[in-house]
């Protein structure tokens, strides 16, 4: 079966060093499943144009590049730009002080600093953390409301660590609690333990990956970690009740949104 054509990565005019990790990411990580391939824009109206043909698809800034200095009155004018549906991953150097008109008006989603070890890792992860933001964005405000505050920075957790297997002990030292105190909270709570929780941030990752990309879901699972198809389908049955097909028939990474919205609300 021949492989639908993915969104593109876009890049504002990115150095060679710059662009050859990106390459080296795109060809080499697990993102190569879901974009590619890199869209260069010679100017920030040009990359907010791009964006607006790709909305979800990430645009990686190259800081040391000559685009990213900008006068007062040209940051200005891309501060005007739309920027919503366009994820924006800053891409520098080590403790850099570079300092542009810039940098505090646009919201960046993600930094990859340059030089860094496992620096096309990072590129590949920033990439994948990125990818239509707005997306986990609104599920995060859909379900602020009524979810105990503890519950929706669980879910937050979750979400940030979806794109790979993540474990219960990690959840609990970064709260800095025991396992079994984490498994209390949440029964006291009334909702789901730890471990369904970053279950259901994994199949949403894959549903909304899968939906944004036009990928299969099953390739989409294989790229975030899982070692085969089985393993998703079998988890996405046990969390969310039924399985991808069906999750699929019925909205894809909406179905599971409402899902965890309703899973995480009041009893």
């Amino acid at each position: 079966m021949t492989r639908r054509p993915t969104p593109p990565l876009l890049a504002l005019n990115p150095t060679p060093w710059v662009a050859a990790r990106i390459e080296a990411a795109l060809h080499m990580g697990d993102s190569a499943c879901v974009i590619g391939p890199m869209v260069r824009a010679s100017t920030w109206r040009e990359l907010a144009e791009l964006g607006d043909r790709h909305p979800g698809a990430p645009a990686i800034v190259d800081t040391t590049g000559s685009a990213y200095r900008l006068s007062p009155v040209e940051a200005r004018r891309i501060g005007r730009l739309d920027w919503a549906t366009t994820p924006l991953i800053h891409y520098g150097r080590r403790g850099s002080t570079e300092q542009s008109p810039t940098r505090s008006k646009l919201p960046f989603a993600a930094r990859v600093c340059r030089g860094a070890e496992h620096e096309i890792t990072a590129v590949d992860t920033a990439i994948l953390r990125s990818i239509d933001a707005k997306r986990v964005h609104r599920l995060l405000e859909r379900a602020r409301p009524g979810a105990h505050p503890f519950a929706h920075r669980l879910l937050r957790h979750a979400l940030n660590r979806s794109i790979g297997p993540s474990t219960v002990p990690e959840t609990a030292d970064s709260f800095a609690m025991a396992e079994r105190t984490l498994y209390r909270r949440c029964a006291t709570l009334g909702i789901p333990g730890p471990r369904a929780i970053l279950s259901l941030a994994r199949v949403f990752t894959v549903e909304r990956l899968a939906d944004w990309s036009g990928q299969p879901g099953g390739a989409v699972a294989l790229a975030l970690g899982f070692s085969h198809r089985a393993n998703y389908r079998r988890l996405a049955r046990r969390r969310v009740g039924v399985p991808p097909s069906v999750i699929r028939e019925r909205g894809g990474a909406d179905h599971v949104e409402g899902v965890i919205v309703r899973r995480l609300g009041p009893r």
